[in-house]
């Protein structure tokens, strides 16, 4: 994600609608047949998502409606870890610094290593 995805992700958090999101089992009875649902609902709200799933996918949707009710807690996660990158880099760059000044520092070159290898060989 770009920052500007970030920035964006963080305010669709803040504005939308606040989770744990749960998944409902529902039926709907017409004239003629009666139709089976899975809604999404919060503790506070009235139903987010709505979906027939006689037909839908052939295992009734129920992977789908899965993914969007855990959006809340990945966000979560997203920003957290976005969170724990970025300090991960500010100590890099601390650890560069002071081997440039200080030279190297065995406890400190493992640990930059590690998180060297953790980012794919890059800084």
């Amino acid at each position: 994600m770009t920052d500007m995805d970030w920035k964006q992700l963080k305010r669709d958090r803040e504005q939308g609608t606040p989770g744990p999101w749960r998944i409902e089992n529902c039926v709907s009875y017409g004239d003629r047949s009666k139709a089976f649902f899975m809604e999404i609902w919060n503790d506070e709200t009235d139903v987010l998502v709505t979906t027939e799933v006689t037909r839908a996918h052939n295992d009734g949707g129920t992977p789908n409606m899965r993914r969007i009710a855990r959006l809340p807690e990945v966000e979560a996660y997203a920003l957290t870890a976005r969170k724990r990158l970025e300090a991960a880099d500010v100590l890099a760059e601390a650890v560069r610094c002071f081997e440039e000044k200080q030279g190297t520092v065995p406890g400190l070159r493992k640990a930059l290593d590690a998180y060297k290898a953790a980012k794919g060989g890059k800084e």
